[in-house]
């Protein structure tokens, strides 16, 4: 057992040798199992070549942040030559940030950014596409819920109305600023703590707009106080939570579960059950017939035996339509609705998608009795409340006794949906309802074919969807 003079010491040190890096047990001042003779070799070995590291009163106290050679030779006897590899802290931080980083997954989103007030939005101004976020998907906390990976994501009309200035009442709340919109979608479970629901579990509802997601979804979730809102405001956030749908095993796309099996086909389903009303041998007009909801309606109106009027903005739209069923069909940006349904009419229901001039029409053309249900206004989203189309033949209500019905979903009786559920995907199997989805590819892409669906931006036809990635 030899004791290190201090001497020796600062020898090792001044060379950029700390002690206590030869990796030995150190007991009160000795170090045990040196060979001094080797430890003097490796001295003068290091005396005789240079030093190459720095002085300790160069380096910061305690820790070096300075590389010094990547190997000190040491010669611990004649006989053996061992290497000893230096490490500094910044690079060891260096290696735990890398291997930390290999393990984080891209988790792109679709950013609501700032209102658009009057006028459509405008993708990279009011609704963003945000690369930044990354997301553990092994270790995020799930806090008793389950983490999905977002497949489809299906843009509605309706959403546009959240975009709203907080301040205006409306019968559903506004998205929060700076964080991700909110919609119905298909996402797959990727992990669960929530009992029920498993991983591997195809899943439909509403979720927010980003390529994972931690549900419940706490980001872009309103904190819902009936005191903060309109008495007549709905808290969507929960009206279609997210449901275990079945795995479709290539009979269908997955993107069906946004149209016919999601949201467009359940709305059209119970608004057309619950109060239309509906008798073999009526008239009914739907206006924006191509849309997901308005081509179901005409499917489940012929089904009844109603001869069907509708509306679309294209010729493509015209050809698509007639194929699904319907009678009669008409371009609005061609011609008039006022003079389609003199042409057509008369008429016992509407379904309004627009609102506007055609709710106008459509009021002028409704038979004594008649039925007209409200569905939408997508004439008006873009347009400021002051600057909105003023319907001026409001006394044929009375005048007709009309029946004036608004429908949302969570208004209705949800024995309805029950029966959705149980009715509606048999006769999509049996192709007794049809329908046709335009894909857009990449959640990147988003903002532009949300509004591309608002302004009616294209003549592709079919319901808008979003793939954003494979199952």
């Amino acid at each position: 057992m030899v004791r290190i003079t201090e001497l020796t010491r600062i020898e090792l040190e001044s060379k950029g040798i700390e002690p206590l890096r030869f990796n030995r047990k150190r007991t009160n001042g000795y170090i045990r199992g040196f060979n001094l003779s080797g430890v003097i070799r490796g001295l003068i070995c290091i005396r005789n070549r240079g030093c190459r590291g720095k002085a300790p009163g160069n380096r910061d106290p305690g820790v070096s942040d300075t590389p010094r050679p990547e190997y000190n030779e040491l010669s611990y006897s004649p006989k053996r030559k061992r290497t000893l590899k230096v490490t500094t802290t910044s690079e060891r931080i260096s290696k735990l940030t890398s291997n930390h980083h290999l393990s984080m997954t891209p988790n792109p989103r679709v950013i609501y950014a700032k209102s658009p007030g009057d006028g459509a939005p405008i993708p990279g101004e009011h609704l963003v596409s945000d690369t930044s976020r990354t997301i553990d998907l092994d270790s995020v906390p799930l806090n008793g819920g389950f983490l999905t990976k977002t497949l489809v994501l299906s843009p509605e009309p309706y959403m546009r109305d959240r975009m709203r200035d907080p301040s205006i009442p409306s019968y559903c709340p506004t998205f929060v600023l700076g964080e991700p919109i909110i919609g119905p979608g298909v996402v797959v479970v990727v992990r669960s703590e929530k009992e029920g629901v498993n991983v591997g579990d195809y899943m439909y509802g509403q979720t927010t707009w980003e390529a994972y997601c931690v549900q419940p979804y706490i980001e872009g979730r309103v904190r819902w106080d009936p005191k903060n809102w309109a008495p007549y405001t709905v808290n969507l956030d929960d009206a279609v939570p997210l449901r275990v749908v079945p795995n479709p095993n290539g009979a269908f796309p997955l993107t069906t579960y946004c149209n016919l099996l999601g949201t467009p086909g359940l709305t059209a389903f119970v608004g057309f059950e619950a109060l239309a009303e509906a008798k073999a041998g009526e008239t009914i007009f739907v206006s924006s017939g191509a849309s997901g909801v308005g081509s179901v309606v005409i499917q489940l109106a012929k089904l009844k035996g109603l001869k069907v009027i509708t509306s679309v903005g294209s010729e493509a739209k015209i050809s698509y339509v007639r194929s699904i069923g319907a009678d009669i069909a008409f371009n609005y940006k061609t011609r008039d609705y006022s003079l389609a349904l003199n042409e057509h009419g008369p008429i016992d229901i509407y379904w309004d998608n627009v609102g506007g001039p055609a709710l106008e029409a459509a009021i002028d053309a409704t038979n004594r009795l008649g039925r007209i249900i409200c569905c939408g206004s997508v004439a008006d989203y873009n347009v400021a409340p002051e600057k909105r189309y003023g319907i001026k033949n409001t006394t044929y209500i009375f005048r007709k006794s009309l029946i004036i019905r608004g429908l949302l979903l969570a208004d209705v009786d949800p024995s309805y949906t029950g029966r959705f559920f149980a009715e509606v995907p048999a006769l999509v199997a049996q192709g007794k309802i049809v329908g046709q989805e335009f894909v857009t590819d990449g959640i990147e892409n988003a903002p532009q074919a949300f509004v591309n669906m608002l302004k009616d931006g294209n003549d592709a036809v079919g319901k808008p969807v979003i793939a954003v990635a494979q199952s």
